[in-house]
């Protein structure tokens, strides 16, 4: 339903994005969510202005999750940056990998459109072949490091 699922979309108390941790990459992968939102809804519906779903994904989520360093590019603040052209940018059908330890299954979902990923200032995919640099780490919210200080 999509005039159901553009009201969510436009309701400011709702969090947009979708991550199950990796826990079911046998059935379901979620990762084109962001894609499917910068494509769908913002270039062919324009249910939301591109400004606004990237704040969505990015500042938004990140202060809701108490990542307060993090989501908006500004001097100071931490900035991981997905280099992407608002024009072409969309994902790609599923496929199906049997890359993982005994060759175990899961899902890849690629997208089309995005050219550059910058991990802590270190370039992690690039037209979508990995770097090798693993420049990531877990991040904590701003309650769990005041209570682990």
């Amino acid at each position: 339903d999509d005039a159901a699922v553009a009201q969510i979309l436009t309701y400011p108390n709702a969090v947009i994005g979708l991550s199950d941790g990796g826990a079911h990459v046998q059935f379901q992968s979620g990762y084109g969510f962001s894609t499917r939102l910068l494509s769908e809804w913002v270039r062919e519906k324009g249910i939301l202005t591109l400004e606004q779903a990237v704040r969505r994904l990015t500042f938004e989520s990140a202060s809701i999750f108490g990542l307060h360093d993090r989501g908006l590019l500004r001097p100071g603040m931490v900035a991981d940056i997905v280099i992407f052209d608002p024009d072409t940018v969309k994902p790609l059908p599923l496929e199906v990998l049997h890359d993982f330890p005994t060759g175990a299954k899961r899902i890849k979902e690629p997208a089309q459109g995005i050219h550059m990923t910058i991990v802590n200032g270190q370039i992690l995919l690039e037209d979508g072949k990995h770097s090798g640099a693993l420049p990531g780490r877990v991040l904590r919210n701003t309650y769990y490091r005041a209570q682990h200080a």
